[in-house]
Parts: C-alpha cells; structure tokens; sequence
C-alpha cells in the first residue's frame, strides 16, 4: 500500500491511537503502512507521540511572540525589503492529502539583522553560508557570507503575519493569502485534501503574485546593471 494516498479509515485510526497507543497496536490497526510513513503522515496531520508511550514524535515547540506595534513595523519593513513570504504545496503531483508549508525568511550579511527577527517572533532557526551575486549578465564581487533567518509552518507563520500584516507594503497580498489558507485549515482540520478547489485557488493566486514579482525584478535588475556597466 505504500506510495498510495490515506483513506479516511486509517486516518481515523491513526487520529484514535497516534498519540497514545503503542506502536505495535497502530501498526495492526494500519496494515500495510511502515512506521516511518505512519510518523510522518502523523507529522504532517500535526499528531505527537505522548509522553507514556515513549519518546515524543516532535520536540515542544515555542509559541509565537505578542509582537508590539514598533517592532512589527521593522520586522514588515525587513520582510519586504530583505526576506520573503513563501506557499510551497509538498508531493503536490504525487500525493494530494498532504500539509501545506508557509515560511517566512529574512536574509542579510549582518548577523544581528536576522537574529533581530528571531528574537521578535520568538521561534525560527538561522542558517550562515557563503554566497555570490550577480548583477545583469556579469558578476561583480566576491562571496560573501550570508545569513537566513527561517521560519517554517502555515500556522506558525499566519500568526506572524496576522500581527505584521498593517505594515506590509510589497508582500501584503502574499500575506493575506497565507492568512485565509490558514484559517480554512484551522476550520476544516489538517485532512482536508489539498485538491480542494478553496485551497488550489488560493495557491494559484500566490504562483500569481509571486510570478509578477520575479519579472517585476528582472527588468529592474536589468535597468540597475546597465546604468553601472555604462
């Protein structure tokens, strides 16, 4: 049965004994599902493993900060200068019964620029590496060492936005779209299939916006070299 998509019976089994049963009494339950795809069909569905059965299935995770009004202004003005707002739709071909993936990213080659954003949203992860940039069709510069702040979650990030969402200028559409995703899967429930045309819509509409913008750049991109390669 593996690679096939979760009836509603072992869903409801799984809903029933994930986060208390025994593994052997949730496997015989699911017949013909692993226990890794039994986990992570349990992550996706945002499931836990409790405590008096053994080691949790996810660490605990921290609530997202009460963000004041001066520092979601400045966390707005970084998204939308030096970070983005993304939808990704996991396996989307493949598997139409999965989650959907929001995340929230700032970039700068200041440490302390993305830690900023960590501290006021109380939760994320930061990642350094080096990287080069181009401008136009030649490359100017070295390398440099670059720094990602990562917030990863629908849920997770719709509270963000929910906050910070006045203040947007660039990414405001984005945001509004993560937030009604958000709130369709806090009434319906992480089953609800992704084929469902409410959420395919509104997907398409962030492909959209997203789009407009990668041309939007590249021509000012290109406006930009010229005028410093002349």
């Amino acid at each position: 049965m593996s690679g096939n998509l979760w009836t509603e019976q072992e869903n409801e089994n799984l809903r029933k004994l994930y986060s208390t049963g025994t593994r052997e009494e949730i496997m015989r339950a699911i017949p013909g599902r692993s226990w890794v795809a039994i986990e992570m069909h349990a992550y996706g569905g945002h499931i836990s493993r409790g405590t008096s059965v053994g080691q949790p299935l996810r660490r605990s995770i921290k609530p997202i900060n009460k963000i004041e009004p001066v520092d979601g202004a400045w966390l707005a003005s970084a998204i939308d200068g030096e970070g983005s707002i993304t939808l990704c739709v996991e396996d989307k071909v493949r598997n139409l019964n999965g989650s959907w993936s929001g995340f929230i990213r700032v970039f700068n080659t200041n440490l302390d620029y993305v830690q900023r954003a960590k501290e006021i949203i109380g939760r994320g992860t930061i990642h350094s590496g080096w990287q080069s940039f181009s401008i136009g069709d030649r490359r100017r510069g070295k390398a440099c060492l670059m720094h990602m702040y990562s917030l990863h979650g629908i849920r997770a990030v719709a509270q963000v936005l929910r906050q910070i969402e006045p203040f947007l200028i660039i990414k405001r559409d984005r945001a509004e779209i993560i937030i009604r995703i958000a709130r369709l899967l806090e009434a319906q429930g992480p089953w609800l299939r992704r084929a469902d045309a409410r959420f395919l819509d509104l997907y398409w509409q962030f492909r959209g916006l997203v789009h407009r913008a990668k041309r939007v750049r590249k021509t000012q991109r290109t406006d930009i070299a010229k005028w410093l390669l002349c």
